[in-house]
């Protein structure tokens, strides 16, 4: 009878991610929950937070911000962060520049 015998210390690599493996995500305007751009969705999604309460954080900031805080980041976010599905943001399409990672 003959076989064939594995080295010492060698071993199978796992099937799948193993205990300590991380999900990747990324920042990602949502396509599917937005009421404006997609802003607070995507970023309820990240958190995963209700999408309401960073709808309200929103609001909050441009109290406490002298009433221009909130729309600021708001539109900010719309323009360098890529939406669902895409590779650039708005802004890194109208600059002409690689995809920031």
């Amino acid at each position: 009878m003959t076989y064939t015998e594995e080295p010492q210390g060698a071993q199978q690599p796992p099937a799948g991610p193993g205990p300590g493996a991380r999900e990747v995500r990324s920042l990602r305007r949502s396509t599917t929950n937005r009421m404006v751009a997609g802003v607070a969705g995507g970023l309820a999604e990240y958190l995963d937070a209700d999408p309401v309460a960073v709808r309200i954080g929103f609001a909050i900031a441009s109290l406490v911000l002298g009433g221009i805080g909130g729309p600021l980041l708001y539109a900010a976010a719309w323009l360098v962060v890529p939406e669902t599905g895409q590779a650039t943001s708005i802004a890194a399409q109208r600059l002409g520049g690689q995809p920031w990672a």
